[in-house]
């Protein structure tokens, strides 16, 4: 069940960044004091897509980078970012240098990403039996001889490699999830030394250095039941949050402790199946929904409700003393948090 709710007066949203917009933005980071990072896209296979740097206090724009979209991860100097699509999928990491604004190298690893030191981790996805095109451009693989042997195989694989393209560790999903399972979601511990991975049915905890999964709990109690049709994970030093889209009676937000497992808290909405996005602002856990809204976790998990926007809510971003969401129908929305929210 989800937790008690309030309502309490506050300043509403105001919609930054109008010029240059994008039909949908999804992915947001804070890239330094003066400047936040944009993943944009749109609801077509051949809709524009692009990484923006915006720069308070408008969020006016700064720069479009040469290449990259939608999904990112960013440790500056260092972006990656999705690809270019290939048959209508993200098939493809880019890496950029922030600083020259050059892009370095494209790797044959799609999102979800998490850079670590001196590379990063991304994914491959299962070839199906019916299926008769590669699910990589064959262009992609010769300058990586690792990274294409791993292609080959046809299986659903987490990757961690080097800038070189040189393997380090290889962990297949079925090891975390079950058969035809798909990692959704990637998130880093504030530590660094393990990040949790969200698939439609299961969370796992993963050593980030070597691929050793620490522990992996599954949602559903049997298979073929309901199950998460997307996924947001995010990590602080005692709790995992993890939410999505879900089908049937599973909770769209559950909250784990980090050292007992236990579940602490299931629940979320009132439109089940709406959360698309997480994020900690302090002991706040923050979500944005669907239907435009965003939701506000205390310790407690009393839950304020506050209505954003008309669009869908695709990314949340604790900034500046409020929160800055990347929405649908070209929004970009800041809304100034209570001082003790």
């Amino acid at each position: 069940m989800s937790g008690p709710a309030s309502r309490r007066s506050r300043p509403g949203s105001v919609v930054l960044g109008k010029d240059h917009p994008f039909e949908r933005y999804s992915d947001l980071a804070v890239l330094d004091e003066a400047r936040v990072l944009v993943g944009c896209g749109g609801s077509l296979i051949s809709s524009p897509r692009a990484v923006q740097v915006r720069r308070w206090p408008d969020l006016q724009l700064d720069a479009t980078l040469p290449a990259g979209a939608d999904v990112f991860d960013v440790r500056p100097p260092e972006l990656v970012a999705s690809g270019p699509l290939w048959r209508g999928e993200r098939q493809s990491a880019v890496r950029m240098d922030l600083d020259s604004g050059r892009v370095l190298a494209e790797y044959p690893l799609r999102s979800p990403f998490l850079l670590t030191d001196g590379g990063f981790i991304g994914c491959l996805r299962r070839r199906f039996d019916f299926e008769t095109e590669p699910v990589t451009d064959p262009a992609l693989l010769p300058p990586w001889p690792e990274l294409a042997a791993l292609v080959a195989t046809a299986r659903p694989l987490l990757v961690s490699c080097d800038w070189r393209g040189r393997v380090r560790w290889v962990l297949e999903v079925t090891r975390i999830a079950p058969e035809f399972s798909t990692v959704k979601a990637l998130a880093r511990t504030p530590e660094g030394t393990t990040f949790f991975v969200a698939t439609e049915r299961a969370l796992a905890e993963v050593e980030t250095g070597t691929g050793l999964v620490r522990w992996h709990q599954g949602w559903l109690d049997a298979p073929g039941t309901p199950f998460l049709a997307h996924a947001a994970v995010v990590a602080d030093a005692t709790r995992v949050a993890v939410a999505g889209g879900s089908e049937g009676q599973v909770a769209p937000l559950r909250v784990l402790d980090r050292a007992t497992r236990a579940v602490r808290f299931a629940g979320g909405a009132s439109d089940a199946a709406a959360l698309d996005c997480l994020a900690f602002h302090g002991r706040t856990l923050l979500s944005g929904t669907r239907s435009g809204g965003l939701l506000l976790f205390d310790e407690a998990f009393t839950r304020r409700e506050v209505r954003l926007t008309r669009a869908a809510v695709n990314q949340v971003l604790p900034v500046r003393g409020g929160v800055l969401a990347a929405c649908n129908q070209r929004e970009l929305r800041f809304l100034p948090l209570l001082d003790d929210e």
